[in-house]
Parts: structure tokens; sequence; C-alpha cells
């Protein structure tokens, strides 16, 4: 069984249609649906010899989930960040563009400078190794302009996409694992049998 085809970059960048409103990304749940292949019908119609193939067809199916649930999620990110740069193109046509004073002035330039140049304190530690650098989550995003609004939005999507991704790939590997570990037992309980059978023959 052949797994899903990765998704190309232009398939997960595609930009929706104008008149498309994409909703919210409230839950990922509706990524662990997987389009049926033809081979699964066929191993529903064909009941497995034994224990050893059914386990082998439940492992393949385990393979091909995984890779399909992964592209899922990826479009669903995907899907999520269109949707706030396309909420984000909206209020910016609207909104009133405020002119900020960007840099530093020559005064304040000129103190800095001159900050520099003045004699080290004897005995001053001047590292900053306990300067706590401010979270962003604890940053006020409601008066940010909406550019950098959606920034602070983007940066937490992709965080979080990147948690849900590899949560469920220890999930999927934890599975397979144990069909793995039953496989190699009932492989081995074949093994003792053929070699019991041998030794009497």
């Amino acid at each position: 069984m052949d797994p899903p085809a990765p998704q190309s970059d232009d398939e997960l960048n595609t930009e929706p249609k104008t008149s498309e409103k994409i909703p919210p990304l409230t839950t990922i749940a509706p990524g662990i649906f997987v389009p049926i292949q033809d081979a699964m019908v066929t191993d529903f119609a064909e009941p497995p010899r034994d224990r050893v193939e059914r386990l082998r067809r439940i492992l393949r199916n385990i393979d091909y989930q995984r890779e399909g649930i992964k592209q899922n999620l990826l479009y669903m990110i995907s899907r999520e960040k269109q949707r706030l740069i396309q909420e984000a193109a909206k209020i910016d046509e609207n909104e009133v563009t405020i002119d900020r004073p960007r840099g530093v002035s020559q005064r304040e330039a000129d103190m800095i400078i001159q900050n520099m140049m003045a004699p080290a304190q004897p005995g001053r530690d001047y590292n900053i190794k306990s300067e706590q650098i401010p979270a962003r989550h604890l940053q006020s995003r409601a008066s940010l302009p909406i550019r950098e609004r959606v920034i602070e939005e983007l940066l937490d999507m992709v965080e979080s996409g990147v948690r849900q991704l590899a949560n469920y790939e220890v999930h999927a590997a934890g599975i397979k694992q144990r069909y793995l570990d039953i496989l190699e037992k009932e492989l081995a309980k074949l093994k003792d049998e053929d070699n019991r059978e041998a030794s009497q023959a």
C-alpha cells in the first residue's frame, strides 16, 4: 500500500479564492480522517491467512495512516496561516496608517556613544545574565499594529503546529512499536513450532 503522496509547496501555499472565507482552526481532530485506498478494500474482502499476515496488514495501515494524518495536519496549519493573512489584509485596508519615528534621534545616538566611551567601573560586572526577555504571550497584542499582531499569531501557530506534529509522531511511533513487538513474538512462536516439528520428524 503506497503512502499518501506528500503535498507540494504549491499545494500547501495555494491562496484561497477571494470570495472564500476560511473558518478559524479550532481543532485538529478532522486530521485523523484519511482516504481509503483500494488495497484496504481488498484486505477487508480477503481475511488474513493467519495472525502474522494480520499483524503485517495492521503495520502497513499504520504507516499509511501516519503519513496521511501528517499531510492533513500540514494542510490545516497552512490554511490557518492563509486565514490570518487574509483577515489581516482586510483590516489593513481600513486601518489608518500612523507614521512612527523609526530608529534613534541624533541626540539619543550621541548619548549612547558618550556612555560607551565612559571608563568602566572597577569590579563591576557588566554582564546581564539575569536579564529576562519578556515572553511574547505576556505582551498585550490588542495595542499592536495589525502587521505586528499577525506576525505574533503566525509565530504562535507555527510553534503549536510543530508541537502537534511532534506529539503525533511520538504517539504513532508507540503504536507501531507495540505491533512490531507482537509480530516479533508471533514469528518467534512459529519458529519454535517449526523446530519442534522438525525434531519430531
